[in-house]
């Protein structure tokens, strides 16, 4: 026999802020950032972390550690290279 808790799904409108938190707390890895940042590769995502033009962790401390990012450190980095027009 389930609880009533057991058998209830979260409507629409409960489950919709949950899932923006994830997705603005979420660590994205090289690849996801490189997809995120428009599509640019994977050694340009780590080549910019080497130089920390990127803001970002190397998870377990290590130098050379799987890189994470966050999307708001891309948007960021991204704005560094923006030319022409004003800023946003």
């Amino acid at each position: 026999m389930q609880s009533p808790a057991e058998g209830t799904r979260p409507t629409s409108s409960e489950a919709e802020p949950a899932m923006r938190h994830k997705e603005e707390t979420e660590w994205l890895t090289a690849a996801e950032a490189g997809t995120y940042a428009g599509g640019i590769g994977v050694s340009t995502i780590r080549e910019a972390c080497n130089r920390n033009e990127l803001r970002h962790i190397r998870v377990g401390g290590a130098t050379r550690g799987p890189i994470r990012t966050r999307r708001e450190w891309i948007d960021e980095w991204l704005q560094r290279w923006a030319r022409g027009g004003p800023l946003v």
